[in-house]
């Protein structure tokens, strides 16, 4: 007979066993029992490290449908405050939009002058009514009382407007470009490209015919308050307080004036912008006038404190008295190259109609007044006597 060895018995694993690789399978012990399993000295338990797939998942699902709701009603608050009238210190602006801009290049200007509160916003916003085939090219009045959609209303319905632009007096060109200064063309919206440009236009006015090629536009920009149609750009003012400035004096005989001086326009502007620069009184800026004329006509230096002053500024260092500047009229005979400020009308008035007298010396007193003097003694004393801080 055939000789076999002893069936053992079949064993069916633990489906705990085979789920934990880490574990030893069962084993049965030679008295046919079964043994009970091994469990490995390291590593987590078995009932700590049960994993609930379903409960993990839905509270991943829940945690990203939250975000979403929390991110799309901020996102949704955000877009509907970028379509309100941004508002602000700046109220009526004049934009002017070219034939054939972009949309992308209208929104970033309307951005720029402070009308819309985000460029990308109106971009879109124009884009999604279908607007921006229909927006006519020309200048516009806008407020930044106006809300997004107002906006794209007037420019697609071509309404123009009047804006009034101010031009305040003993302001430099620097000046009229700094929007931190009231009343400067930039504190009134214009952009810095809007006002380099208009300081670069090539004019044609007879107020302009003895201003050396190479001066700049300071002190040609009279200081008056004008209405202008939204077609019309800030170059267009300029031109219009250049006429309005020569009529003026054409109509008041200054132009004569002047030559009774020897002075022509461009250095008569340049005695005007230093006088509105010293005093700002009608009655004391004739006297003024006087000396200064006085000391041309003696060959004198002018001796004004605010010509270095203000070549100072356009160097970027410190005023002083000895400063290497043709503008420095302490060092320097005669007049300077150009105006150092534009100027009142009542300052060329000055200029052309001096009060009477022979005076060679004035300082401004701590009290406010101004002290004339013929003498260099007189003056020395006037100093001594009212400008103990001013004159420090």
């Amino acid at each position: 007979m055939d000789i076999k060895p002893p069936q053992q018995p079949t064993v069916l694993p633990s489906p705990l066993t085979t789920a934990l690789p880490h574990e030893q399978s069962v084993v049965p012990t030679s008295d046919n029992s079964i043994q009970e399993p091994l469990v490995a000295t390291q590593g987590p338990t078995i009932d700590n490290k049960v994993p609930r797939p379903r409960k993990t998942i839905f509270r991943t699902i829940i945690l990203v449908v939250s975000i979403l709701i929390v991110a799309a009603s901020v996102s949704g608050t955000y877009f509907w405050w970028t379509l309100q009238p941004r508002g602000g210190n700046i109220i009526d602006q004049h934009i002017t939009i070219a034939p054939g801009e972009s949309l992308e290049s209208i929104a970033r200007n309307l951005e720029d002058h402070k009308l819309v509160r985000s460029a990308l916003t109106f971009e879109w916003y124009a884009r999604s009514i279908r607007a921006y085939p229909n927006i006519q090219a020309g200048g516009y009045v806008i407020s930044s009382k106006q809300s997004v959609e107002a906006i794209i209303q007037k420019l697609v319905s071509g309404e123009k407007g009047i804006y009034v632009v101010m031009i305040a007096p003993g302001l430099t060109l620097e000046e009229l470009s700094d929007p931190d200064i009231e009343h400067s063309l930039a504190a009134q919206g214009f952009t810095s490209a809007e006002i380099n440009t208009a300081y670069k236009f090539s004019y044609n006015s007879e107020l302009l015919r003895n201003k050396p090629a190479e001066a700049s536009l300071e002190g040609y920009i009279f200081p008056e308050t004008y209405q202008m149609s939204a077609d019309q750009t800030l170059s267009d003012v300029f031109e219009r307080t250049f006429n309005e400035l020569y009529g003026r004096m054409q109509r008041d005989k200054l132009p004569e004036a002047f030559a009774s001086h020897g002075l022509n326009l461009h250095q008569a502007i340049t005695l005007a912008s230093i006088v509105q620069q010293e005093v700002n009184d009608e009655a004391v800026q004739k006297q003024v006038a006087q000396v200064f004329l006085s000391r041309l006509k003696s060959n004198m230096v002018l001796g004004s404190d605010v010509t270095y002053m203000y070549a100072a500024k356009k160097m970027d260092v410190a005023p002083s008295v000895d400063l290497e500047s043709p503008y420095n009229t302490r060092k320097y005979p005669g007049l300077p190259p150009g105006p150092i400020s534009n100027m009142n009308y009542t300052a060329l008035q000055a200029v052309a109609f001096p009060s009477a007298g022979d005076y060679l010396y004035f300082v401004a007193g701590d009290d406010g007044r101004t002290y004339f003097a013929r003498t260099e003694d007189e003056h020395d004393a006037n100093v001594a006597d009212y400008c103990t801080t001013l004159c420090q």
